[in-house]
């Protein structure tokens, strides 16, 4: 049985999207960073009206 890069926890070909939301700057350019770093797309907002 084999386990697939997702289920590993591990980010796949860079497609995985993850919404960030904060109301701290900071916080959501750090968070992009990081995300991006380890293959992930980072939408970054800070508000759920964004």
């Amino acid at each position: 049985m084999s386990i697939s890069s997702t289920e590993k926890g591990d980010p796949g070909e860079g497609k995985e999207r993850i919404l960030i939301i904060d109301d701290t700057p900071a916080n959501l350019q750090l968070l992009v960073r990081m995300l991006t770093a380890h293959g992930y797309i980072a939408h970054p907002a800070s508000s759920v009206l964004s």
